[in-house]
């Protein structure tokens, strides 16, 4: 368990430069405020649909605030 979470660790490490170089968060970052932004000046039903990564993250930082990391 302890070697995944360590592996799971350096692949973010390697992969989060290489994507922001490649300028994916940028883009992703754009694309969420976009639809937000189209939301709120429209006051429609949601147009933004999360990828279940987005959604994953979001669990696990209340799953980290519920166990006293954060």
């Amino acid at each position: 368990m302890a070697l995944l979470a360590a592996f799971s660790a350096l692949s973010g490490v390697i992969s989060d430069p290489v994507q922001a170089a490649v300028g994916l968060h940028r883009r992703r970052l754009h694309k969420l405020l976009n639809h937000l932004q189209r939301d709120v000046t429209r006051s429609t039903q949601s147009s933004f649909r999360p990828k279940d990564q987005f959604v994953a993250r979001i669990l696990d930082m209340f799953d980290m605030i519920k166990s006293g990391l954060l």
